[in-house]
């Protein structure tokens, strides 16, 4: 022990280096422990903010049904209803659009264009009278125009002139503000949920086929879209 201090008190300078050393490295020991520490307290505050977040976001679901008409019994109004089976919202603010859809299989070649309907639901009511529902949205007679562009396409296929398909695409966009103040946008294909950019395709090549035209309920129809299919589209009758 003797030997040990009498160096000790020989090479001061050396003690204070390693002992600089020393407290230097448990510095930077404890420094790195603590920013671990401090990022694992980061992280777990924003997964129970994640956590959180998504607890209290609405569930939107859509619900499409054919309503009997009063003068003949057929179904010839198509309704719309957006409930909410999740938590509440602040503000809600909700848009639709319709786009016909007709595909063509002829001499091996398969196109399809689509046609915005402005009007396909021109009228709506906020009903929160069952606790879940939104919004309910119609088109008095909107299903009977419809079914007959269905029809005439069915006919047209069964003529020989090709094969035709008649449908139609109803896009919701929804934005809300979250009972936290934060502000959403969702988009929807009736009710499967989808993304902007699909959402602003169907807007994108419909305007390319018609020069950005926009059609009521009453001004567009099969053979209209037909012709415009048969005209962009010429099958090549030599193969």
């Amino acid at each position: 022990m003797k030997t040990i201090a009498r160096y000790l008190l020989e090479n001061k300078e050396l003690v204070a280096l390693l002992s600089s050393i020393f407290i230097g490295v448990a510095t930077i020991i404890t420094s790195v422990i603590s920013a671990y520490f401090v990022y694992q307290q980061t992280k777990i505050y924003r997964e129970q903010t994640d956590i959180q977040k998504k607890q209290n976001q609405p569930i939107f679901v859509t619900k499409i049904w054919q309503q009997q008409d009063s003068n003949d019994g057929k179904f010839g109004t198509e309704i719309l209803e957006v409930h909410n089976y999740g938590s509440r919202f602040q503000t809600c603010a909700i848009s639709t659009s319709v786009f016909y859809r007709l595909a063509r299989n002829k001499e091996l070649q398969n196109d399809t264009i689509y046609a915005e309907v402005s009007d396909y639901f021109n009228s709506s009511v906020i009903d929160n009278s069952n606790g879940t529902m939104i919004e309910r949205m119609w088109g008095t007679g909107n299903n009977r125009f419809f079914a007959e562009n269905y029809m005439q396409a069915i006919q047209t296929s069964k003529n020989g002139d090709g094969l035709y398909f008649f449908d139609k695409i109803i896009l919701l966009k929804i934005k809300y503000t979250d009972i936290l103040g934060e502000k959403h946008t969702l988009y929807f294909d009736s009710n499967n949920e989808i993304s902007e950019e699909i959402y602003n395709k169907y807007f994108g090549v419909s305007k390319k086929v018609w020069n950005n035209m926009v059609f009521s309920l009453h001004n567009i129809s099969f053979n209209m879209m037909k012709e415009k299919i048969d005209d962009n589209f010429p099958c090549d009758t030599s193969r």
